[in-house]
C-alpha cells in the first residue's frame, strides 16, 4: 500500500524514498520532501519500507512493522526446504479446516505481481460433488482430444491451427497413458485430493502467467510448513485454457483466465529423504 502523507517533522530529507521510487513521485524542494503519487504510483510500498525515520505513514497514522532479520531462515535452511518439498499424489480424505486453508491466502496476498497489479484471484473448491463434476467435464475434453489425435488428418490440422505440440508422438503417448489411467479407475486429475485451487487473473494484469505461477508456488511452499501436501495440476490448467466454459462450473467470469491450478490436502505419505536433480545448464556471459 502507498503511504498517505509525509510527516515533515520526522523526515530528515535522506531522500531514500526518492531514490528507491522509479516513478518520480518524490521530489525535494525548499527543504521539504514533496509526495505526489497520482496515477503513477503502483502501491508497491517500497518507499514506506525503506524510510528510516517512519516519516511515511498510512492514513490512520500507522506504519508497517519492522522486518525481523533474525527471524529469517539461514540460507542453507532455505535450500534444504526447497529440496524437501515434494509433490503429493496420495491424500487423506479429510478436508483441511477452513482456518488452515485461509492461511494459504496470505501466501498469495504477499506474492509479487507485475507492476504490482495484484490482479490474482483464487477459487478454492472443497465441495466434493463439484470436484467430481469438474473431473468429469475435463476428462471428457481429454477424451475428445484423444479421439481427434487418433485421426491423422485431424491431427495435422490441430497441430497446424491449434497447437503444434498436438502433432508430437510424445504428447500422444502421454495422452494415451493419461486416459488409460482414467479408464482404469485412477483420479489422474486431482489425485483424490479434498481441495482444488484455481488461480486466475484478468485483462488488467501486466504479467498474467507469471503472477499466477508465482502466487501458486508460494502457496505450495507455505502449505508444506502448515502440514499440507500439494501437487501442481498442469493438465487441469491446460483444460481451462482451452475451454472457457469450465469457468462456469466454478462461478468464474469467462473474461478471467485460470493460469495455474493445484490440489491440496493432508498427505497420506511422508517422504524421508531429499532427492537429486540433474545439473542446471548455465552460460556465464
Amino acid at each position: 500500500m502507498r503511504p498517505h502523507h509525509v510527516d515533515h517533522e520526522l523526515c530528515d530529507l535522506c531522500a531514500l524514498c526518492e531514490n528507491i521510487c522509479g516513478r518520480a513521485i518524490y521530489t525535494e524542494s525548499e527543504g521539504r520532501m514533496n509526495y505526489a503519487p497520482g496515477e503513477k504510483c503502483i502501491d508497491c510500498g517500497q518507499c514506506i519500507a525503506i524510510c528510516p525515520r517512519d516519516a511515511l505513514v498510512h492514513e490512520d497514522g500507522t506504519v508497517p512493522p519492522l522486518t525481523d532479520r533474525d527471524a529469517l531462515p539461514a540460507a542453507d535452511d532455505v535450500l534444504h526446504f526447497f529440496r524437501a518439498r515434494r509433490s503429493t499424489r496420495r491424500f487423506k480424505k479429510d478436508v483441511p479446516p477452513r482456518e488452515l486453508l485461509e492461511k494459504l491466502i496470505d501466501a498469495v496476498r504477499y506474492a509479487p505481481t507485475g507492476t504490482n497489479r495484484q490482479a490474482v484471484k483464487l477459487s478454492i473448491v472443497t465441495d466434493q460433488d463439484l470436484i467430481d463434476r469438474l473431473r468429469t467435464a475435463i476428462m471428457a475434453r481429454y477424451g475428445a482430444y484423444e479421439r481427434h489425435l487418433a485421426n491423422p488428418l485431424k491431427r495435422f490440422f490441430l497441430s497446424l491451427f491449434v497447437d503444434r505440440r498436438l502433432g508430437s508422438p510424445g504428447l500422444r503417448a502421454f495422452l494415451r497413458s493419461f486416459m488409460d489411467g482414467w479408464r482404469g479407475g485412477r483420479d489422474v486429475l486431482f489425485h483424490e485430493a479434498p481441495v482444488a485451487v484455481f488461480v486466475s487473473t484478468g485483462p488488467e494484469a501486466s504479467t498474467p502467467k507469471d503472477d499466477c505461477c508465482i502466487a501458486l508456488h508460494q502457496m505450495t511452499l507455505y502449505a508444506e510448513r502448515l502440514g499440507l501436501g500439494s501437487c501442481l495440476l498442469g493438465t487441469v490448467e491446460a483444460a481451462f485454457g482451452k475451454t472457457r466454459a469450465l469457468n462456469d462450473l466454478i462461478g468464474l467470469p469467462r473474461e478471467r483466465t485460470v493460469l495455474a491450478a493445484a490440489c491440496f490436502g493432508f498427505p497420506a505419505v511422508r517422504f524421508r529423504r531429499l532427492t537429486e536433480r540433474k545439473p542446471i545448464e548455465v552460460r556465464w556471459i
